[in-house]
């Protein structure tokens, strides 16, 4: 079977990108061809998984060049966000078509003018799934969402919550190096892992820091992610630091940016957190609760769901 899978960019490190990359792997291992088209060069992606990709734009997509498109059997279409190459879905006259739902952020969420309008088009944009003969969403909070922007039929919808990679997070001791690295020594740790996107709303973490800070002493708040992958980003990150500094606790706010050993960053801290108010799954939360690490988070978007608590606050017993 030939199969063809798309998405405008393919990072290694991004949920969506590990998303499409576990895919391509099970494809592969049951013989399938398989090639992985997007719009930017691959980024942090392992060699094997390189070799299927091709950059292309939609014109030299349906141009009549790409054989193995023209001939595929299998057609998935990854969405995050609207993309260029999602419009070859119309065209689509053999085989099955899947499109893979990962939840758009409302652009209301996003605080920022930047990349604004790529939300507002992310939004629009999901009605293309009435192209698709089954939707996969990985959350019941994507389910409705989709429903709600498609009107997309309820049962040609599937729920397959994303894979994570269990064994690579597990309870062990802190890496000394980090611990000094970030000046962790004899320090109670909150963590969050994220891009620092509008919706994840870590002005409340370091809101809730200097709450905390008023009773229990020795305290770090440490950030994890992408701090600079858009000027989105970097504006959230300044008046985050600005407000850190305004409430006194800007030597305890810790911006790493992304980082290599993420498994590592876990068995850091004392206690996973997030206010995020728009999540289409929430990895994170899996991958705190396999480092045996105690959650507390917003009950928000898809948040309650990994956790087996939904309608209820996150909370997990070490």
């Amino acid at each position: 079977m030939r199969v063809s899978i798309f998405n405008s960019n393919l990072l290694g490190k991004d949920a969506v990108g590990a998303s499409v990359i576990n895919m391509a792997r099970f494809f592969c291992q049951r013989g399938d061809e398989v090639q992985i088209f997007i719009e930017h060069p691959p980024e942090d992606v392992p060699k094997d998984i390189t070799t299927f990709c091709r950059v292309l734009s939609l014109g030299d997509l349906i141009g009549g060049q790409q054989r193995h498109f023209e001939l595929s059997d299998l057609f998935v279409y990854h969405y995050p966000a609207h993309y260029a190459l999602l419009e070859s879905i119309k065209g689509i006259e053999r085989g099955a078509v899947i499109f893979d739902y990962h939840g758009v952020t409302p652009p209301k969420l996003w605080t920022s003018a930047y990349d604004r309008d790529l939300l507002v088009r992310g939004v629009e944009g999901v009605s293309l799934v009435h192209y698709a003969d089954l939707a996969i969403v990985h959350s019941q909070f994507t389910k409705a969402e989709l429903v709600r922007h498609s009107g997309y039929e309820v049962d040609r919808i599937r729920v397959l919550p994303l894979a994570v990679p269990l064994d690579q997070f597990k309870p062990v001791d802190k890496d000394a190096r980090l611990v000094r690295k970030y000046g962790l020594q004899g320090q109670r740790v909150l963590l969050f892992v994220g891009r620092m996107a509008g919706n994840k709303r870590i002005d409340l973490l370091v809101r809730a820091l200097a709450r905390i800070e008023g009773e229990i002493p020795n305290v770090k708040l440490l950030l994890v992610g992408d701090d600079r992958g858009s000027p989105a980003f970097v504006a959230i990150v300044e008046e985050a630091k600005a407000l850190a500094k305004e409430l006194g606790v800007e030597r305890d706010v810790i911006f790493t940016g992304r980082v290599d050993e993420l498994p590592k960053y876990y068995n850091l801290c004392d206690v996973y957190v997030t206010s995020s108010l728009h999540e289409g799954f929430g990895v994170p939360i899996i991958e705190a609760m396999a480092s045996g690490v105690p959650v507390v988070g917003s009950r928000s978007g898809a948040l309650p769901e990994p956790s087996g608590r939904q309608g209820s606050p996150l909370n997990r017993k070490t």
